[in-house]
């Protein structure tokens, strides 16, 4: 039953009962009536407000407990397809794993051997350029010896330095004193024309004085190796 149904009747029973008394009670008991009423009112007042808020929170509860309930439905479908994903991949062979881990040894290796592969392309490279000036190092000083002023014949070697006719300054060479044995002299001597018989032959070291056999470049085992090092120049010099 609604407050404002009951207020109306509770006005009349409280003015007949107050009708017994003289005007001045009468006027105190409606002056009563009318605060009571006025407080009744404003209690109804505020009833009826608190019900519109109480009603105004149910309604916003009622959205929120929706948007929640959306979200749980979607939150439980993502989980469905992320236990569907689970199954799927323990159905799957465990071999797979093995292959991936090595198609990655492979593509490692691979990777490794590029790496090596351009680092040995350019030692070889330097190590071609070190030959290739060491070869024109080579044939500048043999140019030199060959071009020297103490020549005695096309394609011989430097002259003697045991034998009195290479240099005109030089002290006489003891051993062609007088009384002194000519034996060592002549031997060199035909030692150096063998040697220079025989690189001319084309089957000798290339080297001037060298008695070794040709191998390859043009220069004996000796020869060629200290070719290789870059240390032939120094050592023709020397």
């Amino acid at each position: 039953m609604s407050p404002r149904r009951w207020i109306g009747p509770l006005v009349v029973i409280l003015s007949l009962l107050s009708g017994g008394c003289g005007p001045s009670e009468e006027e105190k008991q409606a002056r009563q009536v009318q605060e009571q009423v006025r407080l009744l009112q404003e209690q109804v007042t505020a009833l009826e407000e608190e019900n519109a808020s109480l009603k105004a929170s149910v309604a916003q509860l009622q959205t929120e407990l929706d948007r929640m309930s959306v979200e749980l439905t979607a939150q439980g479908e993502r989980v469905a397809r992320l236990k569907s994903t689970v199954g799927l991949l323990q159905e799957q062979p465990k071999s797979r794993g093995f292959w991936t881990w090595l198609w990655a040894k492979v593509v490692f290796l691979f990777k490794l051997l590029v790496v090596v592969g351009l680092v040995w392309m350019a030692y070889y490279f330097f190590l071609q350029r070190r030959q290739r000036r060491a070869g024109q190092e080579v044939q500048r000083v043999l140019k030199n010896q060959g071009s020297g002023p103490a020549q005695g014949r096309p394609g011989s070697g430097p002259p003697d330095p045991s034998s009195g006719a290479a240099d005109p300054g030089s002290p006489p060479n003891p051993s062609a004193a007088p009384g002194a044995s000519r034996s060592p002299s002549v031997n060199f001597s035909s030692q150096a024309l063998g040697s220079e018989t025989f690189s001319a032959s084309g089957k000798g070291c290339q080297v001037p004085g060298c008695q070794g056999r040709r191998r390859s470049k043009g220069y004996c085992n000796k020869h060629y190796q200290q070719y290789r090092m870059g240390t032939l120049a120094l050592a023709s010099a020397g």
